[in-house]
């Protein structure tokens, strides 16, 4: 459009807006106003965290004796599933899978002249699991289950002369807030956790000889706190 005003000629402008279609615009007020679960993220792949430690070192004979060492510690694990996210897949061996394990202790030596003894094995790190949001295995599998913690401490290292032991578990803890935990197999658990103490070395008995095995470790305290819903 333009206008004349003293002979003078000028051109008005229509300020320049984006054209945004109806149904787009609805849904970007939708995104802004309702609250993040209703729109929630959905995650088809099963969540797997597995800390290791390494195993200890064996002892050697001649010409380089040495004694062997002890398992090493996992790492600590700590995970939170966010409210308004969900695990929604088809795992074998758990949705959300916790996994840690101590190191195996060294072995020992079996020497002519001197033995040595193995070590002890690795202790577990402390876990920690936050789940705010909904977790659905639909595997079949009787070990699918929704929310799997597992740790295991290392073995003691091996020998006939004994040594040390197993190693220790830590502690586990796991929080569940106002969630739906669900499987599809009816063999498998909504949620299952597992702490044990790493095993112990046996003893040795010959002509003469006896050396008395050494004791498993201890296995380390679960914390379960739960609001929400089963169905498995």
């Amino acid at each position: 459009n333009s206008t004349v005003c003293a002979g003078r000629s000028f051109a008005l402008s229509r300020p320049a807006f984006p054209t945004i279609p109806f149904l787009l615009r609805g849904i970007v007020i939708a995104l802004w106003v309702l609250p993040p679960n209703v729109y929630a993220q959905s995650q088809s792949t099963p969540v797997v965290i597995e800390k290791n430690g390494s195993n200890g070192r064996n002892a050697g004979g001649f010409p380089f004796y040495r004694g062997s060492k002890a398992g090493d510690k996992s790492a600590d694990i700590s995970y939170t599933l966010n409210a308004g996210k969900t695990i929604n897949t088809s795992a074998a061996n758990g949705a959300v899978q916790i996994v840690s394990r101590g190191g195996k202790g060294g072995n020992g030596h079996d020497g002519v002249v001197a033995d040595s003894a193995g070590s002890m094995g690795g202790d577990t790190g402390t876990i920690s699991l936050n789940v705010l949001g909904n977790v659905t295995n639909h595997s079949m599998l009787s070990g699918a289950h929704g929310i799997s913690v597992s740790a295991t401490a290392g073995q003691a290292g091996t020998r006939r002369r004994g040594g040390s032991g197993g190693g220790s578990a830590g502690p586990i803890s796991l929080n569940v807030n106002n969630s739906q935990i669900s499987t599809a197999s009816r063999t498998a658990a909504a949620i299952q956790i597992q702490n044990q103490g790493g095993q112990g070395n046996s003893g040795f008995e010959a002509v003469g000889i006896r050396w008395s095995g050494s004791n498993g470790g201890q296995g380390g305290a679960v914390t379960a706190n739960f609001s929400g819903v089963i169905d498995s």
